[in-house]
């Protein structure tokens, strides 16, 4: 019988650590379920999209790079994480100056350096021609990316950066949304770091519901 007993406390006391786990983080307080989830466009081999919506002259997104250079390799090979420049009005250039460098093949590489371009060497970053010159530092050919940086390919990237950021609800930056349906922000989670963990909740949580 005291046995028994024991069983049933043990059993309780492990259910009740599930549950604590389980509610980490809350819906409505940790992390947001957005009305209208957005249709995501996956790669072979992918099953679950991480979105991070930044900007080159947001101080915050500077600061949560290195936290973010840690924690991208570390995502499982179904995760398909996207940086999306986020195309608030007067972030346009910055926006399409970022397309430009990813149609070229650059984005990848650069970012850390675009980034240290700006904050570190305070390189202007107001227009195209801004972003050109700070490219160029970095090897990539001016006119070319004056150029691709009003191609049809960017303008198309732009619009889709613009229904992305509408769907999602973005109202600063940094911001996050996992599966096209969670956003996380430095505000829900408790700070910019703080987005990392939630979005690991949220990553593993949509992968246990799929």
């Amino acid at each position: 019988m005291r046995f028994l007993k024991l069983f049933v406390m043990a059993a309780a006391i492990l259910f009740t650590g599930h549950a604590l786990a389980a509610d980490k983080y809350i819906e409505g307080k940790h992390y947001k379920l957005l009305p209208n989830p957005i249709s995501v466009a996956l790669e072979p081999g992918k099953k679950i999209v991480v979105w991070e919506f930044f900007s080159y002259t947001c101080p915050h997104c500077y600061h949560l790079e290195p936290a973010l250079q840690e924690w991208i390799p570390t995502l499982a090979d179904d995760v398909q994480y996207e940086p999306v420049a986020t195309p608030f009005s007067h972030w346009i250039p910055m926006v399409k100056s970022y397309y430009a460098a990813e149609l070229l093949g650059v984005a990848k590489t650069a970012h850390e350096d675009v980034f240290n371009a700006i904050f570190v060497n305070k390189a202007p970053a107001r227009t195209v021609e801004d972003f050109a010159n700070i490219y160029a530092k970095l090897g990539v050919d001016k006119e070319k990316f004056l150029k691709t940086a009003e191609s049809f390919g960017v303008n198309t990237k732009l619009k889709q950066a613009e229904m992305l950021t509408k769907g999602s609800g973005i109202m600063g930056t940094p911001s996050m949304v996992v599966a096209g349906k969670y956003l996380v922000t430095g505000e829900t989670a408790g700070s910019n770091v703080g987005m990392i963990d939630v979005v690991n909740f949220l990553i593993e949580k949509e992968r246990s519901e799929s």
